[in-house]
């Protein structure tokens, strides 16, 4: 069952499914554990089911996580988070991780 759906993609986004990869379009279905890899100069937005909409920029790799056990949420970063890493100031670094994702900013 899908989690996740891409509704933007401006340049070269690539979807990994276990060993296969594709380049990623408009209506592409995700699954959990499929990896979205955005290239230099590129964009995508994918829209989490349930959840929200997260854009990914240039030089970026996101997983789509794993649900909960017993629903079929996907269990997310908190948004206030997303406020921490905006303040950041040029050069430093931030790292999450969690339980079910690793998420890491650079640029």
């Amino acid at each position: 069952m899908p989690y996740s759906s891409i509704i933007s993609v401006k340049g070269a986004v690539f979807v990994v499914r276990g060993i296969k990869s594709f380049r990623a379009k408009l209506g592409t279905w995700l699954f959990v554990g499929d990896k979205v890899n955005v290239e230099k100069g590129s964009r995508a937005k994918i829209m989490l089911f349930g959840s929200g909409l997260i854009m990914i920029t240039e030089d970026t790799s996101f997983q789509i996580p794993s649900t909960k056990p017993g629903t079929e949420r996907p269990v997310l970063v908190p948004k206030i988070i997303w406020n921490k890493v905006k303040k950041l100031v040029n050069g430093e670094s931030f790292d999450i991780d969690t339980p079910t994702a690793v998420c890491g900013v650079r640029g």
